[in-house]
């Protein structure tokens, strides 16, 4: 636009000169103002159609990268999920957790709780009676001492660790819980990854261990991002 201007304003200097000069004095001043009037509409013109094209222009990038955005969020998403679905539950069948049921933890910094988003198909009830306070169970410790948590027999379903009537019913036939922060970059910690399992242990083997921490890395790897935007929707909005 400011280029259009520019270029009319160099037209106009000279054209307003040639007007105003000696050699046409003798012309009527209605005269020549008139002709500078007829020379300025096709101008104002030209400037506002520029306008409308660099408005529209600007639009419809707005509106192409819009699009590039939401499909390149799209394709994170499902990478993200095929990852975890292969990761968590359609592993090698003599892998050390086979049997353990994997869940992820979201932070909700408004509420102050960890909630669970992996699986995606959980309903509404199954999500309410799986959320924790921070140090509460095993995944609200997880969060709280940023450590691994290991809780096993009946410790999994009873009062000790805060669990809701709820939740005990919930988890009475299970026997082991093993529950380990996720974390972003190794420096922002974002979520919590649980393994939970119905087969009784009188110890957990530490190549379970080692292995379960391996897997909240590629958590925070694969979907660390996600959380995060889950954790700051204000990110989000920026983003």
């Amino acid at each position: 636009m400011w280029t259009v201007i520019a270029v009319l304003a160099l037209v106009f200097v000279p054209t307003a000169a040639t007007l105003f000069a000696n050699e046409v004095s003798t012309w009527d001043w209605a005269l020549r103002l008139t002709i500078l009037g007829l020379w300025l509409i096709p101008a104002v013109a030209v400037v506002h159609m520029n306008i409308r094209r660099e408005d529209e222009a600007d639009r419809q990038f707005k509106s192409l990268t819009g699009r590039q955005k939401q499909q390149r969020k799209s394709i994170r998403r499902n990478s993200e999920q095929f990852i975890l679905k292969k990761l968590l539950t359609d592993p090698p069948r003599k892998r050390p957790l086979q049997g353990y049921e994997f869940n992820i933890y979201e932070f909700r910094q408004d509420t102050s709780q960890l909630v669970p988003v992996w699986p995606t198909d959980l309903s509404t009830d199954e999500i309410q009676v799986m959320t924790f306070a921070v140090g509460t169970g095993a995944t609200g410790r997880a969060w709280d001492e940023e450590v691994l948590i290991v809780v096993q027999g009946d410790d999994v379903s009873s009062e000790r660790y805060g669990l809701t009537d709820f939740q005990r019913q919930r988890w009475i036939d299970y026997q082991v819980v093993l529950a380990a922060p996720i974390w972003l970059d190794a420096t922002e910690k974002v979520g919590v990854l649980t393994a939970i399992s119905k087969k009784s242990l009188t110890t957990v083997p530490e190549g379970n261990l080692s292995l379960f921490k391996e897997y909240a890395e590629v958590v925070g790897a694969t979907y660390g991002d996600t959380l995060r935007e889950m954790s700051h929707p204000a990110d989000k909005v920026k983003s």
